[in-house]
């Protein structure tokens, strides 16, 4: 696929990003850049495991390396309320898992590659300032919250039996491994 840009000369002092002619390769590339996402924080897991590159994570292994990138990116990518994001990670059980946002809802996963997993409630705003605990499937609503610390402590009560810390691959992969025992 060809993108056209609209200015193919970046600034030599000002890091300018290009501009996209048509909605369609702005889909393309915002799905090119989440899968490039994973990778990256696949990487870097990696590098944390092999050459100790990441020092300055406070991380024991490469899938907690993973999880706690997909932390800070959802803390700074400003698309869920902040408080519901630091109650969230305050709570052990879901701080392991990986988190994911979308429609301003806090989801989270237990595995760490795309498609994600979708046996775990999620959070999401409602217009009073509360919180709707719905799910796992978009069809079932467990109910409403009127802060982020009571959405938290419904979603764990609902939490998955053997709900550990998030497994590095896919929803097939973790399938697999947790047939294998």
């Amino acid at each position: 696929m060809t993108r056209r840009w609209i200015s193919e000369a970046p600034s030599k002092t000002v890091k300018s990003f290009p501009r996209l002619w048509s909605s369609s390769d702005a889909f393309s590339v915002f799905t090119e850049q989440r899968r490039n996402r994973t990778t990256c924080l696949a990487l870097a897991a990696h590098a944390h495991l092999h050459t100790g590159m990441m020092a300055a994570m406070t991380t024991d292994t490469p899938g907690q390396a993973i999880v706690e990138a997909a932390w800070r990116d959802v803390r700074n990518g400003g698309g869920v309320r902040t408080e519901l994001i630091d109650a969230a990670y305050a709570e052990p059980r879901l701080r392991e898992l990986f988190p994911w946002t979308g429609m301003g809802e806090l989801h989270f996963s237990r595995c760490t590659g795309n498609r994600w997993t979708w046996d775990i409630p999620y959070i999401g705003p409602t217009r009073d300032g509360g919180y709707c605990v719905e799910g796992p499937l978009r069809t079932e609503t467990v109910g409403s919250a009127a802060d982020a610390a009571q959405a938290v402590a419904m979603v764990v009560e609902r939490l998955p039996a053997n709900c550990g810390p998030a497994f590095i691959g896919t929803p097939e992969e973790l399938a697999a491994h947790e047939a294998k025992g």
